[in-house]
This record gives structure tokens, C-alpha cells and sequence, in this order.
């Protein structure tokens, strides 16, 4: 009998887990191809191109504007949406807090190695993207010094 309850509850946790992981991937996955649809749409028209040849600069720029407004517009009510069906928290980002908890319990209470290594890979992810990141504000701060 105690082996049933034992199974019942490793089913349970292991469905929670692939459930909120399979739905997060999902949804997240949905905004970014969101936000790679503007950015095609914003590379392959050269709405990001200064034009060179005394062209009509400002049409291009109003055409990229109306371009991230439109496709942010349709990602912020989607979000909406999302945001108020969630059947468990309140928000995408408690979804995310919430995940990020059950992938540190696996990986350090359950000592499970390969999900040690995913986060360890993740949190060096972060930490070269803030690097990336903190350089090119200190390379456009110190060209608006100049």
C-alpha cells in the first residue's frame, strides 16, 4: 500500500511538472515569435537603416513605429489574456517564478545531474547577457559624451 501512495504522488508531481513546463514553453514561445515577426518585418523592409540617399527617412520610420506598436499591441492583449487564465497564479511571471522553483527542487533536493548542468548553463546565459548588455550602454553613454 505504501508503494501506491509513494507512485501516486511521484505521478502527480511529475504530471504537475510536465504540465507547467509543456504550458510556459508554450506561451512563451508564442511571444517570441511575436517579437520575430517585428523584427523580420523591421530587417527585411530596412526599417532600421538610416537612408543615405536624401530618401524618404521619416515614411521609413513611421512604417518601423507603426510596426512595433501594432505587433507590441497584439503581444501586450495577448498577454492580457493569458494573465486571466492562468488557472493557478496571477500572472506569466508567477508562472515563471513558480517553474523556476520546481526546476531548482529537481535539480538540487532531488540531485538530479543533467538539471544542475541546465542550470548552471542558464544562470552563465544571464550572466553574459547582462555583461553584453551593461557593455553597449556604456558604449552608447560614452558616444553621447563625445
Amino acid at each position: 500500500m505504501l508503494s501506491l501512495i509513494c507512485s501516486k504522488s511521484l505521478c502527480t508531481y511529475d504530471l504537475l511538472f510536465y504540465s507547467v513546463t509543456v504550458r510556459w514553453s508554450f506561451l512563451c514561445s508564442l511571444f517570441c515569435f511575436l517579437g520575430m515577426i517585428a523584427s523580420r518585418l523591421l530587417i527585411e523592409f530596412d526599417l532600421l537603416k538610416k537612408d543615405t540617399n536624401g530618401g524618404d527617412s521619416k515614411n521609413k520610420k513611421e512604417i518601423a513605429l507603426l510596426v512595433v506598436c501594432s505587433l507590441g499591441a497584439l503581444a501586450t492583449h495577448l498577454l492580457s489574456y493569458v494573465n486571466q487564465n492562468l488557472w493557478c497564479w496571477q500572472s506569466l511571471i508567477g508562472m515563471t517564478i513558480y517553474l523556476g522553483k520546481m526546476i531548482a527542487t529537481r535539480a538540487f533536493v532531488e540531485a538530479r545531474p543533467l538539471q544542475i548542468v541546465s542550470v548552471g548553463l542558464t544562470a552563465a546565459s544571464a550572466f553574459y547577457i547582462a555583461k553584453i548588455g551593461l557593455r553597449e550602454l556604456k558604449g552608447k553613454a560614452g558616444d553621447v559624451a563625445s
